[in-house]
């Protein structure tokens, strides 16, 4: 059925307004009335109506609405470069005039104007510019005016030595009419998908009525008059006429489709995405799509993403191209997905080269691995903290299968050790991944995988890393912690918690955590910058020795010249350090291993006879075997008082 359609200057008619004689088809930045584009082989259409039809461009780009124009040919290809209506024009057209911004003239074979019955073109009439293409209106002339035609506008380009041969800012046509001649209705929002609830506004020209059907029937005087907004609950199509002194417009038709209730719970499946393609869903908008893997064509650990079909249980299957992992994560290894595996994947749905996909930079959401042959192995103890001596077991539900074992971090094969029911006895203290498989006969279970800090429970020291990145630092350069200091509490593997404090007293350099190589807290010092990192003992404990991957020297009452030097002039407290490049050093720490000693506290160490000698502790908690002047706590047997020396 054809659809009469309005010019641009109708399509915001009020009733009072007068009919025109010429509407515009245009490319403004703001608002936009395109999808962005930034290549020259993409094909878009309008957002609005335009003349009372949305418009297609195909071969132009936009710069993703940057430009207010639009510019065809390019660098890498020649190309035909054209615009077309999407529905019939109701008016007789008489003229055409393109406004041309810019033009390679020698990179440019033609430009012509079609003029046809229908969409595909077929039996068009063909008008070809035979003035001099130049910058300015360049008019094309249609000597036999008819209504309800179709027109596309074609530029024919060279493969150019830059992009953009080709600048077109406008498209103006001149249209007839005559006095019976009544326009039919405008619709606002147009055609399309829209939100549950749209309200659609219809319009006519000064004096007309409005009759319109929802139920697909065609719309007569008899129909509903309209006097308000009509609401789309539903898929629905709105049939409309105008009535203007006993004369009748043609029906205005617009098909609205109602955006799809849709979440990472509640995914379409991949039929329900090739239907919303094939309607015309917008590309611009994501979605979830949930199904099986059926096919792999490519895990990329090069380029980090992968090519994959997903099929739902109708059959339906769609091709998700070049996604990325959970959550947006890289692909780093072949195995991460696999045929049998349950994802849902949020992306756009495309067309490419007639293949309907979930475009690229799309991702998975989740993922419900497929059952194995073989059960993964569990271990006995969870990660964490384990003491010198203690035995990990290692177990499968799979009857029958052996399970093959390493301790350095790398995978393990079924040429790794192989576990027995002894166990695994962790004689030495150190940080420890233990990864495991299951195998029986050529099936392999997943990487089972756990990491442990073993310490001796004995031991009167411990050692604790910071790690800098990710404890809550701020990124990126130039950015303050604070003018206050920021400080950070964190854990560390050993459950050992931290106070860490990190100081900018410069403006022109100030420290934050650098996310570029060599990552770390990056640290200025000079005679205006005075950065620092300072780190407080947990209680109970003093600081022994600290160590970094960079050179540096201390702020404080002694000097050491290298990160690595004891603390063993700080007299009886060491419970805080203060860390700091030397003058004009620019250094980055990735990490700081700290090396403390635990102390007895006076409530542990308390004699109980009365008689005991006198002992002194600082107000730490820190016993102070040959006390200065200062403030103190004496203990002598089950007394405590403040005292000074």
């Amino acid at each position: 059925m054809k659809k009469l359609l309005l010019s641009l200057s109708m399509a915001a008619l009020l009733p009072t307004m007068a009919l025109a004689d010429s509407f515009v088809v245009d490319f403004p930045k703001s608002p936009a009335k395109w999808p962005n584009c930034n290549q020259y082989n993409e094909t878009i259409t309008s957002t609005e109506e335009m003349g009372g039809s949305k418009w297609t461009t195909t071969n132009f780009s936009n710069n993703n609405n940057g430009w207010g124009f639009i510019k065809g040919g390019s660098r890498n290809f020649a190309s035909t470069a054209t615009i077309n209506n999407v529905d019939a024009i109701p008016y007789k057209v008489s003229k055409m005039t393109v406004t041309v911004d810019a033009v390679t003239v020698a990179k440019i074979n033609s430009i012509k104007l079609y003029v046809a019955d229908n969409s595909s073109f077929t039996e068009a009439e063909e008008i070809v510019f035979s003035g001099t293409i130049a910058k300015g209106d360049l008019a094309f002339t249609i000597t036999n005016p008819e209504a309800n035609k179709f027109y596309k506008f074609a530029a024919d380009c060279q493969k150019g030595s830059s992009n953009g041969l080709i600048s077109i800012s406008k498209f103006t046509f001149d249209y007839e009419t005559d006095a019976s001649f009544v326009q039919a209705p405008t619709m606002n929002p147009a055609a399309g998908w829209v939100m549950n609830g749209t309200k659609v506004e219809l319009a006519a020209q000064d004096g007309a009525s409005i009759f319109y059907t929802t139920d697909g029937t065609a719309p007569t005087v008899a129909s509903t008059a309209y006097t308000e907004s009509i609401t789309v609950d539903k898929d629905m199509t709105i049939k409309a006429i105008a009535q203007l002194n006993n004369n009748l417009s043609e029906v205005k038709e617009s098909e609205y489709s109602v955006y799809p209730v849709n979440s990472a719970e509640a995914p379409l499946t991949p039929s329900q995405a090739i239907t919303l393609i094939e309607r015309g869903f917008p590309s611009s908008t994501e979605v979830f799509v949930g199904g099986t893997i059926t096919n792999i064509q490519e895990v990329s650990t090069k380029y980090k993403n992968a090519t994959y079909t997903i099929t739902g249980e109708d059959g339906g299957a769609i091709l998700v191209y070049r996604g990325k992992y959970l959550d947006e994560a890289d692909f780093t290894a072949v195995d991460q997905i696999e045929v049998g595996d349950k994802v849902v994947v949020k992306g756009k749905l495309v067309v490419d080269k007639e293949t309907k996909q979930i475009d690229q930079y799309n991702y998975i959401v989740s993922i419900e691995k497929a059952p194995k042959a073989v059960e993964t192995p569990v271990f006995s103890k969870e990660a964490g903290v384990l003491n010198v001596g203690d035995v990990v077991t290692i177990s499968c539900a799979t009857e029958g299968a052996k399970i093959y074992y390493t301790l350095d971090n790398t995978d393990p094969t079924t040429s790794s050790t192989e576990y027995t029911e002894v166990g695994i006895s962790f004689t030495e203290e150190g940080e420890f991944t233990l990864k495991a498989i299951a195998a029986k006969g050529n099936d392999i279970s997943t990487v089972a995988t756990v990491e442990y800090l073993v310490e001796d429970p004995n031991a009167k020291t411990r050692t604790a890393t910071i790690i800098f990145a990710n404890q809550g630092w701020e990124s990126g350069a130039g950015k303050l912690y604070s003018k206050d200091n920021a400080t950070i509490e964190w854990t560390a593997k050993n459950g050992m918690k931290f106070t860490t404090t990190a100081s900018s007293a410069g403006t022109t350099y100030p420290a934050y955590f650098d996310n570029k190589d060599p990552k770390g807290l990056r640290l200025y010092g000079s005679t205006s910058n005075k950065n620092a990192i300072t780190v407080e003992a947990p209680k109970n404990y003093i600081l022994v020795s600290v160590s970094t991957d960079k050179d540096a020297k201390f702020n404080g009452s002694e000097t050491a010249t290298t990160a690595n030097e004891l603390f063993t002039n700080f007299g009886d407290n060491k419970t805080k350090f203060t860390f700091a490049p030397a003058e004009e050093a620019t250094v980055a720490y990735s990490q700081m291993i700290i090396v403390l000693e635990s102390v007895e506290t006076a409530v542990e160490t308390i004699e109980a006879e009365e008689a005991a000698p006198a002992r002194y502790f600082n107000l730490q908690g820190v016993e102070v075997t040959n006390p200065t002047n200062g403030l103190y706590i004496r203990v002598q047997g089950k007394k405590a008082t403040k005292v000074i020396l």
